[in-house]
């Protein structure tokens, strides 16, 4: 797992996971770990490897970590996690 970004000019619901090698990953990801939703990566103009975008509310103020897990085509598996702080209103 190489990348877990904010996407530039979205609102902060919306990730750009992204993953290296060139082979096809597939993502999980969610607020609890194991994460459970899954998105298959593709190619994004302008990105290096495969990305793919998601919108993801977060779920409460304050802090919330998001686990991502990227397995690729020949069962690689790479780990991250992101922390994000919601201001309360």
């Amino acid at each position: 797992m190489e990348e877990v970004r904010p996407e530039h000019g979205t609102p902060a619901g919306r990730l750009r996971l992204g993953a290296h090698p060139a082979r096809r990953p597939l993502f999980r990801y969610g607020w609890n770990s194991p994460p459970t939703e899954e998105a298959e990566a593709g190619t994004s103009l302008g990105w290096t490897g495969k990305t793919v975008s998601v919108t993801l509310p977060t779920p409460a103020y304050g802090t919330n970590t998001l686990y991502v897990v990227a397995v690729d085509s020949v069962g690689n598996v790479g780990y991250s996690s992101l922390v994000i702080q919601v201001p309360a209103p």
